[in-house]
């Protein structure tokens, strides 16, 4: 079956300028998106062609979402990576916290009642340490690893962030940390809505290059949706002639708002195949 969600329909505008950086220029990306903006079906695309395609180092992409509980915090995103990159996170045995309230209390008869309580857990020092000295692994890796191969990091949303989670990265992972790794061929794909973003001085870092996402297809790149469309219509079987291949494509833009819609109706004739031909 077709994996729609990996399938490059359109994105030319998009690729031909990530083109140098796809063949190893490092770098920060700003991919600006809108609310409508179809961000994780291109980065499904990206990190498809990434893996497929021949480049002339190979791939390794790792995407860092605040929604996804792996790589929600810098120590899950660190480790995250040290993964991706066949390494483990060293591992810091840390005590149980137990916290008993009321006990040992002896009433002989009615209720007792307890208020005004209020418990406060912070992060202890040997995990702070832990973190920070990942990070400092992860740089002292990265370097020989990116003479053969390269990372992608794809930060979605980050304006999705709040300001002092942001700050965190910032001053973690990022300063004096990752950003050296940019000359070394690390690439740092940042999508966000630059309208929606807690604090531009923060983050993201000053881009090489800034690309749009749209939500709609202009004529140039509609037409090119419709050329991918037919190809891919007749490799997943969905229809068995050029017309009818044809026929699709222009039928599935017809009836997609924007371009989410049309990935999202692309699935839906993937998951009922009789649907594409109008049986």
């Amino acid at each position: 079956m077709t994996n729609v969600g990996a399938q490059v329909v359109d994105w030319r505008t998009q690729f031909t300028a990530l083109d140098p950086h796809l063949k190893g220029l490092g770098g920060v990306i700003q991919v600006r998106v809108g609310s409508d903006s179809p961000s994780s079906a291109f980065a499904r695309a990206l990190r498809h062609k990434m893996s497929k395609e021949q480049w002339p180092f190979p791939w390794t992409s790792v995407q860092i979402d605040r929604s996804n509980a792996s790589t929600h915090y810098v120590s899950d995103i660190i480790g995250q990576i040290l993964k991706s990159i066949g390494r483990v996170a060293e591992t810091t045995r840390q005590s149980p916290v137990s916290i008993g309230i009321g006990q040992g209390i002896k009433a002989r008869a009615g209720n007792v009642n307890i208020h005004d309580i209020e418990v406060s857990i912070t992060q202890d020092e040997p995990a702070v340490n832990k973190i920070n000295a990942d990070i400092r692994r992860l740089c002292e890796i990265l370097p020989d690893y990116l003479k053969t191969r390269r990372l992608a990091l794809l930060i979605m949303n980050s304006h999705e962030y709040s300001r002092s989670e942001i700050a965190l990265i910032r001053r973690t992972m990022w300063d004096d940390a990752l950003e050296g790794l940019i000359d070394h061929g690390l690439l740092v794909l940042d999508f966000s809505n630059t309208a929606l973003i807690p604090d531009v001085s923060i983050w993201p870092p000053d881009p090489l290059l800034a690309i749009e996402l749209p939500a709609k297809y202009d004529d140039y790149s509609r037409q090119a949706a419709r050329e991918d469309l037919s190809e891919i219509a007749l490799e997943a079987g969905l229809v068995t002639t050029p017309d009818q291949a044809a026929g699709f494509a222009e039928a599935l833009l017809m009836t997609s708002h924007n371009i989410r819609d049309m990935y999202a109706g692309l699935a839906l004739c993937v998951l009922a195949p009789g649907t594409a031909n109008g049986s």
